[in-house]
């Protein structure tokens, strides 16, 4: 007599996808595919929109004449995008700068390049006294800071990794935020004096110039002196009346605007609410195709196996045993789609988290536990069992007496 229990149920469940191992590495291919598409759409829009909200660079807003205050934002914030159409003049950096409500104003120019990597004028205030995070200020890592009146650069962590930099080099920038070759050298050198710690931020990415270098280099508009492109702004965090009143200012000035980075950065991630719908789309009709395959494996096998079922149900097997086979098959290759998912999310997340980190310096955590792991791999499972309800359901109700009658 055949004994029933967890054994045999495993054992007829093995069984099965062997006997129809192509149908079923089909439907956990697919299952894989869906899982795999939806967590990997799921955990680069939630980390990378994280990054982005809480990333500030230590600063709370940024000056710079009236245009786009996104690619203002992300200009002077995350070095990517174009910066202001026009400089802002010393004036009116100074009169910020004095403002009661200013704790910090670091002026920043852009608008070169060395190799691909953005080169930006600035002053050693920013390296020698401003938190790019509470408590933490940036560090070198070799070498020491430029000298404001020279021209000398300190380069990002991952700029001197990548290109191979070391304290002492000379390099020669490259006009234009883009690199286009040879031709488009400055004639004039730059002295590598820094290399900067990892923060695993944008600064990683930049080679970091005196201001004035940076403004004043051949090929620069003659006579242009001092004038950034825009300014970063920390607030005095006890001058409420005054910082108040220098929003109001610059809410209504004709030519300037300060928006507040945050605030700025936050509906961005509203522009890619159709992009995630569509790739979330994706990934449902991929698994309700699995699930149709799975129902279609499953269904196909029992239509095969009726005359083997009985004579199982002849040995002694029960109902319930056999109906619980069919279930475990469906199981058996639902986990083989789950491990395929959490797969095929690695492979998309890992070349997802390097490209984001390596075009804009934002590193996103994309391997963090997240709930959504077991809520994905449970929603995964229970397709997979729905799919093979029917043909359980049909293999609890074959007549035993009929299905053993020879055909001929």
């Amino acid at each position: 007599m055949l004994r029933s229990g967890p054994s045999v149920i495993l054992f007829l469940a093995w069984r099965g996808l062997r006997q129809y191992g192509l149908s079923s590495i089909v439907a956990a291919f697919s299952i894989a595919l869906a899982g795999g598409l939806f967590l990997s759409t799921w955990k680069i829009k939630t980390e990378t929109e994280k990054a982005f909200r809480v990333y500030d660079g230590g600063f709370d807003a940024v000056l710079g004449v009236r245009g786009s205050k996104v690619d203002l934002v992300l200009n002077s914030i995350f070095h990517v995008s174009n910066g202001p159409d026009k400089p802002l003049t010393q004036e009116q950096y100074e009169n910020l700068k004095n403002n009661r409500a200013v704790k910090e104003a670091i002026p920043l120019s852009g608008g070169d390049n060395y190799k691909g990597f953005r080169m930006v004028g600035t002053i050693r205030k920013l390296f020698e006294d401003h938190e790019w995070r509470p408590g933490r200020k940036y560090e070198l890592a070799a070498g020491e800071l430029f000298a404001d009146d020279r021209q000398e650069a300190v380069f990002g962590a991952f700029v001197a990794r990548k290109l191979k930099i070391r304290v002492g080099d000379v390099i020669q920038p490259y006009h234009g935020l883009d690199f286009t070759g040879e031709d488009s050298v400055h004639p004039n050198d730059f002295v590598v004096t820094g290399v900067l710690e990892p923060t695993g931020t944008p600064a990683d990415h930049v080679v970091w110039i005196p201001i004035e270098g940076a403004l004043n280099m051949p090929g620069h508009a003659e006579g242009l002196g001092f004038a950034p492109s825009s300014v970063l702004i920390k607030f005095q965090p006890k001058a409420k009346r005054e910082y108040l009143q220098l929003l109001y200012y610059y809410r209504n000035h004709p030519e300037l605007m300060m928006p507040d980075i945050l605030m700025t950065i936050a509906p961005l991630f509203e522009k890619f609410k159709a992009f995630e719908f569509a790739l979330t789309a994706i990934a449902a009709l991929v698994a309700l195709t699995a699930a149709g395959v799975i129902l279609a494996t499953l269904r196909s096998a029992m239509n095969e196996k009726r005359r083997e079922i009985a004579i199982l149900r002849s040995l002694g097997a029960r109902r319930a045993t056999v109906t619980a086979s069919i279930l475990a098959h469906a199981g058996l290759i639902t986990l083989l789609g789950i491990i395929g998912a959490f797969a095929i999310f690695a492979g998309i997340g890992s070349f997802a988290a390097d490209y984001i980190r390596e075009e804009v310096g934002v590193i996103i955590e994309l391997f963090e536990y997240d709930p959504i792991f077991l809520q994905v791999s449970a929603g995964m499972l229970a397709i997979g069992l729905l799919s093979g309800l029917l043909p359980a359901i049909q293999a609890y109700r074959s007549d035993v007496a009929q299905n053993l009658t020879p055909t001929s």
